[in-house]
C-alpha cells in the first residue's frame, strides 16, 4: 500500500534546478506529499518523513510490501531523512552547467565513499580517473553507451571542459536529518575557518542564525570535527547549534542533523 502511495512522487521533482549557473539547494523532504498520498491510500502518517526513517536503509524484509520499489520511493520522497546523496546539475558539450555541489552538500573526496554512493544510487561504479578537465570528486555520467555510471576523479579541482558524449553531474555528500530530536551539550568548540552569524543569547560556542538550513549543513560538512547540528527552526530567529557528538533525544520542536 505504501508503495502505491509514494511511488507516485516523480524523481524529477526532487532534482535541483541549476539553470543560469545558480547553486540551488539539494532536494528536500516532502512531508506534506507523503502524508496526503498516504491518507488517500488509507495509510496513516502523522508527521511524514520522520515516521519513515526506519525504512530508508532497512533490509527489504522490514520494509512495507518488502519491495525495493517501495524503499526507493521512500528515499525519493524523504531524501534528507534518508541521507540520499545529492546529485547536481547534468551538463555536457555546449552547456553552461555548474560543476559545484548544490547548496547544503559537499564534494566526496574519497574513492571508497564514492563507490558506496554508487550502491546507494543503484548505479554502476566505473573507476577512478584523474583528470584536469572532468568534475573533481564523485560524479554521475549519463547518456553514454559505454561509460555511463559513477566515476571518481581524485583531482578535486577538476572541472568539466571541452566536448563530451552524454552529460555529467557532481554527486555530493549530505547531512542526514533526524526529525523531532535534539542533542544535549556536546558543543563543537572549533569552527575552523568558517564564519558564523552567532546567536546573541545561546550559550554554545558555535551557533549560526540562518536564512536557509543549507548554510548550517555546508559549514558542518566543511569542519572535520563537526558531527552535526541541532536546528532550532521553531524560533522566530532560526538558528543551529553545532555539535562534536550526536546523542539524540526526542524533542518535537527541533531537528538533529548528522553530517
Amino acid at each position: 500500500m505504501l508503495q502505491q502511495t509514494i511511488a507516485h512522487v516523480p524523481l524529477a521533482a526532487q532534482q535541483p534546478d541549476t539553470s543560469m549557473g545558480m547553486r540551488m539547494p539539494c532536494p528536500v523532504d516532502d512531508d506534506a506529499t507523503a502524508i496526503r498520498l498516504a491518507g488517500e491510500m488509507d495509510f496513516v502518517l502523522k508527521d511524514g518523513c520522520v515516521e519513515l526513517q526506519k525504512y530508508c536503509n532497512a533490509p527489504l524484509t522490514d520494509v512495507p510490501t518488502s519491495s525495493q520499489e517501495t524503499q526507493d520511493a521512500i528515499r525519493r520522497t524523504c531524501p534528507q531523512t534518508c541521507g540520499v546523496p545529492c546529485v547536481g546539475s547534468y551538463s555536457g558539450t555546449g552547456d553552461d552547467g555548474n560543476d559545484r555541489c548544490p547548496l547544503g552538500s559537499a564534494q566526496i573526496s574519497d574513492a571508497a565513499q564514492c563507490e558506496e554512493v554508487a550502491l546507494q544510487l543503484g548505479k554502476p561504479y566505473r573507476s577512478e580517473y584523474r583528470s584536469d578537465t572532468y568534475i573533481g570528486g564523485c560524479s554521475d555520467r549519463i547518456n553514454h553507451s559505454k561509460h555511463a555510471g559513477i566515476w571518481f576523479n581524485p583531482n578535486m579541482a577538476g572541472s568539466r571542459q571541452g566536448t563530451m558524449t552524454g552529460q555529467v553531474a557532481p554527486v555530493c555528500r549530505v547531512c542526514t536529518k533526524k526529525g523531532n530530536t535534539a542533542v544535549r551539550k556536546n558543543y563543537l568548540e572549533d569552527g575552523g575557518n568558517q564564519t558564523f552569524e552567532k546567536h546573541p543569547r545561546h550559550p554554545a560556542p558555535i551557533t549560526h542564525m540562518y536564512d536557509s538550513v543549507s548554510e548550517c549543513q555546508e559549514r558542518c560538512l566543511a569542519i572535520s570535527s563537526c558531527a552535526g547540528f541541532v536546528d532550532n527552526h521553531y524560533q522566530k530567529e532560526k538558528y543551529c547549534v553545532f555539535k562534536a557528538a550526536m546523542d539524540t533525544y526526542d524533542n518535537v520542536d527541533k531537528d538533529s542533523w548528522t553530517c
